[in-house]
């Protein structure tokens, strides 16, 4: 659910960015040649967002405990906690 937060924050943000340069230009008059649209002013603010995201990915990754340092149960213990589990699901599917 978090991963999708993240992702959900960096879309709309992203999605603010491009709305901003993009409306921050005045419309050229009628006949006058295109102007090339200077994207040098977003990129700052997108190397910067995503320096920042990418420090809270970090952070938050070293938060979580590693697979292999969690203390594992015993082999007969999973197998009891393993059949439960089923006898749990086979009956509820019976229902």
């Amino acid at each position: 659910m978090e991963l999708i937060n993240i992702r959900l924050f960096f879309i709309i943000a992203t999605l603010l960015l491009v709305h901003a340069v993009v409306s921050a230009q005045a419309p050229p008059a009628p006949g006058d040649p295109q102007p090339e649209l200077p994207i040098d002013n977003g990129i700052p603010f997108l190397m910067i967002s995503g320096l920042l995201l990418a420090i809270y990915v970090i952070r938050k990754k070293k938060k979580t405990p590693i697979p292999s340092k969690i203390p594992s149960l015993p082999l007969e213990d999973r197998l009891k906690k393993v059949a439960k589990e089923f006898h749990i699901n086979n009956t509820k599917t019976r229902l």
